[in-house]
């Protein structure tokens, strides 16, 4: 069970990162950010 959750929570911060990033890609607004990542 411990793996599961551990696995759930591992999924969920790579959405959260990958959030965080395009939104900073987006407030950038440079042509490269999108390609860099």
């Amino acid at each position: 069970m411990m793996f599961v959750y551990a696995y759930l929570m591992m999924a969920v911060m790579f959405v959260i990162k990958h959030f965080i990033d395009s939104k900073q890609a987006a407030a950038d607004n440079t042509p490269g950010s999108a390609l860099s990542k």
